[in-house]
């Protein structure tokens, strides 16, 4: 008996390996999975909640997916025309975006000659001209394989979050069958208790970043700062990415500011925006929304950004902090198990 437990569980860990491995082995899947992961834990509660209420197992899942796309295609169909036209506008300057880059490298370096070694000089505005530039550069050259990718995902994203929303907890049994008897509870709470956690992180976020953008949107358009929506999209987007997400999403408002000739006061304003809103951030939308449920120490959060970022890129940065929260509980759960004491 004690042997055909360790097969069973060798046999369950071997699934979940292969599980994982190939979801990383397969072109676009990863995200797809993640995407299908954050509909899958949206529109859960609202599955459950019907089929408490006596609908078909089918239709409760079919409903809430319904309605969902049905308010992603109304919220595409008024965000994507004008996201368009300020992105063509955008790439009609380009050149006058690159030009600007050099003027303001060209003023950097003489202001730093005047502090610094003119060799150190050289050497830092080199370096950040040509970084400028390639992210600049990046972001054009990498259209047709983003939106290659796009495509892919917008097929697959839906259809993987359908299909887990309709089989998804006869899959969890099935796999929970593997388990050995002795951990079959354990394996259980540990199910309840990272689908209840990840529920929760998702939705946080998605309305952070809601809160988020739309904070940028109606600062950019109190101060009549052109590409305002698109701004306000891109900085919401890269917020989700721990640390290094705000800054890299305040970069193309400051390199518009430059290319249009502003005056030196919007870039005070515009600094004033992003910090404003980081602040917010920071001492409302996570402290009520997000910290409570990651519920892990500041030092972790920063090894697993770390961690994620070099072995999945930004997708790692993204995903990393419910990783390390389902690997939390995962230990304490199997801690308590084994002592009869949780870590805190």
């Amino acid at each position: 008996m004690k042997r055909q437990r360790i097969y069973r569980l060798l046999f369950f860990l071997g699934t979940l390996a292969a599980i994982f491995f190939f979801i990383l082995w397969v072109r676009n899947l990863l995200t797809s999975f993640v995407i299908a992961s954050v509909f899958y834990f949206l529109l859960s509660p609202a599955r459950d909640t019907l089929e408490r209420k006596g609908l078909h197992k089918a239709m409760a899942a079919i409903l809430p997916f319904t309605l969902l796309s049905i308010g992603a295609i109304l919220i595409l169909w008024a965000v994507v025309p004008p996201l368009t036209s300020e992105m063509e506008s955008i790439r009609v300057d380009f050149p006058k975006y690159l030009d600007s880059i050099q003027h303001t490298s060209l003023n950097t370096k003489i202001y730093l000659s005047k502090i610094l070694p003119i060799d150190l000089a050289m050497q830092i505005t080199s370096s950040l001209q040509n970084g400028i530039s390639s992210y600049v550069e990046g972001i054009f050259k990498n259209v047709p394989e983003v939106v290659s990718s796009s495509l892919t995902i917008l097929f697959l994203a839906p259809l993987l979050s359908f299909f887990m929303l309709l089989d998804g907890r006869n899959i969890i049994r099935k796999l929970l069958t593997l388990v050995p008897n002795n951990l079959f509870e354990l394996s259980l709470s540990l199910n309840h208790q990272i689908s209840t956690q990840m529920g929760d992180f998702i939705r946080a976020r998605l309305w952070e970043t809601v809160i988020y953008t739309g904070f940028l949107w109606v600062s950019f358009l109190i101060l009549d700062f052109p590409f305002a929506l698109l701004l306000a999209v891109v900085g919401g987007i890269m917020n989700i990415i721990p640390y290094v997400g705000p800054i890299i999403g305040a970069i193309p408002a400051f390199l518009i500011a430059s290319a249009q000739g502003l005056d030196s006061t919007v870039y005070a304003k515009l600094l004033f925006i992003y910090a404003s809103a980081q602040i917010f951030d920071m001492v409302v939308i996570i402290p009520f929304l997000v910290a409570k449920i990651v519920n892990l120490h500041p030092v972790t959060v920063v090894l697993s950004v770390i961690v994620g970022s070099q072995i999945l890129g930004v997708l790692g940065m993204i995903i990393s902090l419910p990783v390390a929260s389902t690997i939390k509980i995962t230990i304490s759960a199997i801690y308590k198990h084994l002592t009869g004491y949780q870590i805190d």
